[in-house]
């Protein structure tokens, strides 16, 4: 969007009025170099949201709780991380699941803007011991998901959490740039941290990266549906109906 220009000794100057800029240099058939300066607009991103829980009392909980958990292997190979048994594990500590819940509302309806209300469905914790990873995956039959790393992790070595494009396969061609950055890649990793909780889509696909620390790599992860009265007319929709 350039919405104002002066041609001053052979250079177009474009200043727009954004904290969205990205700087360039490109050259007119006439030769004269341009340097512009444009909004970037992020239309329809697959918007990740990230916190810092510093509750001792809720992440001890959820910490105590994962140890005490039984585990089975995933499905994907050998060496493919564990899985809870309980899908439904928050239910056993309610303040734990009332405190993020409360997190996860404020997001929906002060920032995303969603007026009808919400619930945690599946919850259960990952576990990736040395050698470890996770299969590529999203998460169905919900809206958004949540990943929270309440344990102790060595940066160097720790499985890292990846997250894919959902709109690469969109595109025809595979151009490398010189350099990524929000607008051009394909996926982003994080480096999971004590007290991080990660709140995003879940047609997102992601997976946990090799883990290689002697440290079994500890997770929560849940799941998210609106409830209650939204929509319109034909694709209107109640809990009440179901429930």
């Amino acid at each position: 969007c350039l919405r104002s220009s002066v041609v001053e000794q052979g250079f177009c100057k474009a200043q727009v009025a954004s904290s969205n800029l990205v700087r360039g240099l490109v050259r007119h058939q006439s030769h004269f170099k341009v340097f512009f300066v444009m909004e970037c607009i992020p239309l329809f991103s697959s918007n990740l949201f990230c916190s810092k829980i510093e509750n001792k009392k809720i992440l001890d909980e959820i910490n105590n709780l994962s140890r005490k958990e039984k585990y089975r292997q995933t499905v994907g190979g050998a060496y493919t991380s564990d899985i809870g048994l309980d899908m439904r594990i928050l239910e056993k500590i309610p303040s734990s699941k009332s405190y993020l819940m409360n997190i996860c509302d404020n997001l929906f309806k002060n920032i995303l803007m969603y007026s009808c209300e919400f619930e945690i469905t599946t919850s259960w914790f990952t576990r990736a011991k040395k050698n470890q990873e996770s299969v590529l995956h999203n998460h169905r039959n919900c809206f958004y998901s949540a990943v929270l790393y309440f344990g102790e992790y060595e940066k160097e070595t720790v499985g890292q959490i990846d997250f894919m494009s959902p709109i690469q396969s969109l595109f025809n061609y595979d151009i490398t740039p010189t350099q990524w950055n929000l607008l051009n890649s394909h996926q982003w990793s994080f480096t999971p941290d004590h007290g991080l909780l990660m709140i995003f889509p879940s047609f997102l696909y992601h997976k946990i990266t090799h883990h290689n620390s002697k440290n079994n790599r500890y997770s929560l992860a849940f799941n998210i549906i609106p409830v209650g009265d939204y929509g319109e007319d034909d694709s209107s929709f109640s809990s009440d109906w179901v429930y």
